[in-house]
């Protein structure tokens, strides 16, 4: 963000007020809601006299005005910030496409209180006075999305309008006698940015530039946050949901590990062993890896006929492939259930195995020839690995060992075939 500093906008006694706040904000997040700090941390904080409270530019600045921010106590300003940061991890600006935005705003403000005011309301600010009086929210929130909040918006202000918007009216009739109710919202998303602005907290972590890197930026905040046991349960499903897999693992996968592994047999992580490894958000600690019992093996096929496109409709013009999706449900299973696995990806020989954190990228996968899956147990064996399971990322098409390995093997297909040991998953393409 360009910044234009026509005269001082702050006295040296607000600068330092200020930069006691955010600081005092930041740490008791970090202590009680580390998926909202981990994300604060890619955000420049600065104040303007532009907006009347506070928001977010598309350039995913955070900005608040001075004398509103040091007037309202320290637990709305908690809320205010992780509010604020919830836009950018929502991805408002790219989800906004032709809708109002304005309204489109108020639609994510009832989504995101909703989600904060169950997170403050589960710790131990829940008797503190954290709300800011006449801000949007429902209880009846519930599973619905921005886009559905928008539409009956939409509906309340046009009537007759939206036809999914009257339909959600009448399927949620306690929000929607809420929606009718309310007005008021302290936050803005500013299309464009305040002429004037002075830096109060620069960002400490890079910031995302895409949907592709806040989504990374999101799972590894979640991740986090998970590790430390401080993910509220109504914020971990709506990022079930926001970033939902084809496969439903939550049924299918854990019913698949009930008898090779329990999550509490993985590689735990504790603060007081922190990773010295370098971090991707500079100079925050990441917590390191204690102990551990199981051991997994994922394998995934990189033969040419996984670059096919497979029918999912994700909502991209761009096809997406078998090996997208085989990616998507690595990343979702070693993060959702923190493991610690050993990675190797396999067409006719295996081209690159590696034991991969649940915190750290995937490495690029290479291949693209023929399929065999005899590589992959020749190198468990020769590496003596000596795993309790092994997951299998194919189409199935290949050849296979002849006898099979003395661990279980989940194969997690994309088509049809039919392994010749083994269990199965099937992923619906």
């Amino acid at each position: 963000m360009s910044e234009t500093i026509l005269k001082p906008i702050l006295t040296q006694q607000q600068k330092t007020q200020l930069d006691f706040a955010l600081q005092a904000v930041m740490l008791h997040l970090y202590n009680q809601f580390p998926f909202w700090a981990l994300l604060i941390e890619r955000c420049t904080i600065v104040a303007s006299l532009d907006v009347p409270r506070a928001g977010i530019t598309k350039n995913n600045t955070i900005v608040i005005n001075p004398e509103w921010f040091l007037g309202i106590n320290f637990y709305q300003r908690l809320f205010v910030m992780a509010h604020e940061v919830g836009h950018a991890a929502f991805k408002f600006f790219d989800r906004l496409q032709n809708r109002d935005l304005r309204l489109f705003n108020e639609a994510q403000d009832y989504l995101i209180n909703y989600l904060l005011r169950n997170d403050f309301e589960s710790s131990k600010y829940s008797k503190k006075p954290f709300w800011i009086p006449d801000s949007l929210y429902s209880p009846y929130v519930g599973d619905l999305t921005s886009e559905d909040i928008y539409e009956m918006l939409w509906q309340l202000r046009n009537p007759g309008a939206s036809s999914r918007g009257s339909r959600l009216a009448k399927e949620h009739p306690d929000l929607w006698n809420d929606l009718k109710q309310q007005t008021q919202q302290f936050s803005d998303v500013l299309k464009e940015d305040p002429k004037t602005t002075e830096t109060i907290r620069p960002n400490r972590a890079q910031t995302p530039k895409n949907n592709k890197e806040w989504d990374e930026a999101v799972n590894r905040a979640y991740v986090s946050a998970k590790q430390q046991g401080r993910m509220p349960a109504a914020l971990e499903r709506f990022l079930e949901q926001f970033c939902e897999p084809r496969v439903h693992w939550t049924k299918q996968f854990t019913s698949s590990l009930t008898t090779a592994a329990t999550r509490d047999d993985f590689i735990d992580y504790s603060w007081l062993s922190p990773n010295r490894r370098q971090s991707v958000l500079g100079n925050i600690v990441i917590p390191g890896p204690v102990g551990g019992k199981k051991k997994a093996v994922f394998a995934v096929d990189t033969s040419g006929s996984m670059y096919a496109a497979c029918q999912i409709d994700n909502g991209s013009p761009e096809p997406r492939t078998y090996m997208d999706q085989a990616i998507s449900e690595v990343e979702y299973i070693r993060k959702d259930h923190n493991l610690r696995v050993y990675l190797l990806n396999c067409d006719a020989d295996v081209h690159r195995a590696e034991w991969i954190e649940p915190y750290e990228d995937l490495p690029s996968l290479i291949g693209g020839g023929g399929t065999s899956f005899v590589p992959i147990f020749e190198h468990i064996e020769k590496e003596n690995l000596n795993p309790d399971f092994v997951v299998v990322l194919t189409d199935g098409y290949g050849d296979y060992p002849p006898d099979p390995p003395p661990y279980d093997v989940i194969w997690v297909i994309f088509g049809e075939y039919q392994p010749p040991f083994g269990e199965v998953i099937r992923v619906d393409t």
